[in-house]
């Protein structure tokens, strides 16, 4: 460039011509512009940048903190401080009422109330409803829940109850709720005793604390409470076949009725189940197949030493077998009589010292 002034805008601006500009509109509609509708104008713009956008955003914050199967968070706060080493299972129905989803359930008809109160006189269920005293740990509670879980637990909700749209909906988000609700005490209840250990606790949790919990699911999941017998588990298990199978298999328990091979099974199917044995014994072997039968293996030991003393690193080693399980597959969803929906079976290590 010879002209000193456009080599001079070129280095300054990037154009020999010097500094440019330009205008950017938005186009909108003419009403818009109109003064009679500025108010309106306002109004809506308003609403849109104060009150929509922040809940958009508000909204996509709260649905980010959900817990394990979408429950809210708030769930593990209520737990922790309900949760004691005085906790038995008759308790558990108490606490999963305060959760943050069971809380929200009320009675809507004067037909729900009737069957909520006929639920009610079973003492099981009596028993389960905290008292006053327990209920200043944190409110009063919603007793609809508490009934409902152990009307389902003692087999007492009839078919004809389940036609009341409300109960057969809040038993339905209950039974879909709890496995979510075990899973998140089991991890607060399995903190807390390591809390205590450390000191930063006052609540003595123990590992019976723990297997209160998994009982109680394990109750809920095969309808334990009624069906005390586990045999009860298989297909076509009354009282009655039970009973004859322990006389028959000299009280082997189901684990090693489960072990036996197919034909001994089939050659005692009769004895068990009369003549319609043949169409039981198929649903019993497809039943025995899908069970997570496992044989365990554990050892302790200090590398390199026959013996242990203090202070020495003992190893332990603990292997899993699963007897049923074909290479390659993995273990599916538990069987139940009882339950109605998928659950993944889960299986927990409890080592202690107690």
């Amino acid at each position: 460039m010879t002209d000193e002034k456009a080599r001079e805008n070129f280095l300054k601006y990037g154009n020999p011509d010097g500094k440019g500009s330009f205008a950017v509109g938005i186009a909108l509609p003419n009403f818009l512009q109109k003064e009679e509708y500025q108010i309106q104008v306002l109004v809506a713009f308003f609403i849109l940048i104060i009150i929509i956008v922040p809940s958009l955003f508000l909204n996509q914050i709260t649905a980010n903190e959900k817990d394990v199967g979408g429950v809210d968070v708030d769930n593990r706060k209520i737990f922790t401080e309900l949760i004691n080493e005085n906790m038995l299972m008759k308790h558990i129905p108490g606490v999963l009422a305060h959760s943050y989803e069971f809380s929200q359930m009320k009675v809507r008809s004067k037909d729900e109330l009737e069957i909520l109160k006929r639920i009610k006189e079973l003492d099981e269920v009596k028993e389960a409803i905290p008292t006053s005293k327990q209920d200043a740990k944190k409110g009063p509670v919603q007793v609809k829940p508490i009934c409902l879980i152990m009307g389902y637990m003692y087999n007492i909700i009839e078919k004809r109850d389940l036609d009341n749209e409300g109960i057969a909906k809040d038993l339905e988000q209950i039974l879909r709720t709890v496995p979510s609700y075990f899973d998140i005490m089991l991890q607060q209840v399995m903190m807390m005793s390591q809390m205590f250990k450390m000191g930063r606790s006052p609540k003595k949790i123990t590992a019976r604390n723990i297997m209160t919990i998994i009982q109680f699911s394990q109750n809920m999941m095969q309808c334990g409470f009624v069906n005390k017998d586990p045999y009860a588990q298989l297909p076509g298990f009354d009282a009655e076949a039970c009973k004859k199978i322990k006389g028959i298999l000299n009280g082997k328990n189901l684990y090693q009725y489960c072990l036996l091979d197919k034909d001994a099974r089939k050659a005692i199917a009769p004895q068990i189940f009369g003549s319609d044995h043949a169409k039981i014994f198929e649903d019993q072997e497809r039943c025995i197949e899908a069970l997570p039968l496992v044989k365990l293996k554990m050892t302790a030991e200090v590398e390199g030493e026959d013996e242990a003393v203090v202070g020495d690193i003992l190893t332990c080693k603990l292997r899993v077998e699963f007897v049923k399980l074909q290479k390659g597959t993995r273990s599916g969803y538990v069987h139940s009589k009882h339950y109605p929906y998928l659950k993944k079976d889960n299986w927990f290590l409890i080592i202690t010292d107690e």
